[in-house]
């Protein structure tokens, strides 16, 4: 289960616009799909409990989001993103 928790802030963000440049996202995204593997073997090694709830701070545009949720669909997932854009992006592709 997905649970998307938005907090309004000043985007303080000088690098706003070129964050939200679709280039940028894809770039990301082939990032964020490299360092999987690890990211997935060091999760194997956690305890979780039953459906396990997760705040993922910082989420971007979702890419360790939907990763995890393939791997734990009895979770829910708590979102975070300060720059509505990006947050925006991964709340769409999660639903």
């Amino acid at each position: 289960m997905l649970r998307c928790v938005m907090q309004p802030t000043p985007n303080r963000n000088p690098q706003a616009e070129q964050m939200a440049d679709e280039s940028m996202v894809r770039n990301l995204a082939g990032q964020a799909a490299a360092i999987w593997p690890q990211e997935s073997a060091l999760l194997s090694q956690l305890d979780l409990p039953p459906k396990p709830h997760v705040l993922d701070l910082a989420c971007g545009t979702g890419e360790f989001a939907w990763r995890f949720l393939e791997a734990h669909s009895d979770a829910t997932l708590f979102l975070h993103n300060t720059f509505v854009g990006n947050y925006e992006t991964a709340r769409i592709a999660l639903q």
